[in-house]
């Protein structure tokens, strides 16, 4: 159960990052006003048409949301990496079909889709790293 869990709530942490972080895109690159949210060629078109740095942007909360999920799945179920990478899997799934929904450039995709598992186990490794306990040094008195 708790292993469940930790997943879930991985996974759930790190679409509320990324939502965050995009955001941020949505407020510095805003869609035009007469583009239909319905229409996915236009959304495709106006896509091309932004800077790298939105694209960076994205990048940026898709690598953050990943070392988050990861990271919370690994607080919840300590013992455990396979919890940060199943979480980073399931990333990675959502990545495959928003990139096959949204036409992002294939660079793009590609770089996005690499950055999942490897961010949730980095997440999951500070965890570890940061929650390992040092061992006591022993102090003799020789006096």
């Amino acid at each position: 159960m708790r292993k469940t869990l930790s997943i879930i709530f991985g996974i759930l942490s790190a679409f509320v990052v990324i939502s965050l972080i995009e955001m941020i895109n949505h407020i510095l690159y805003p869609m035009p006003a007469n583009l239909n949210p319905n229409e996915m060629q236009a959304i495709q078109e106006w896509i091309k048409t932004l800077p790298a740095l939105a694209y960076l942007i994205v990048l940026l909360a898709y690598f953050m949301g990943s070392v988050v999920g990861g990271a919370i799945a690994r607080l919840i179920h300590r013992n455990s990496m396979a919890t940060a990478i199943t979480v980073g899997c399931v990333m990675f799934l959502a990545g495959v079909a928003n990139f096959l929904m949204i036409r992002a450039p294939v660079w793009f995709a590609v770089i996005c889709l690499l950055t999942y598992v490897p961010s949730a186990c980095f997440g999951a490794w500070i965890v570890g790293a940061l929650s390992t306990k040092k061992p006591k040094h022993i102090v003799r008195d020789f006096a």
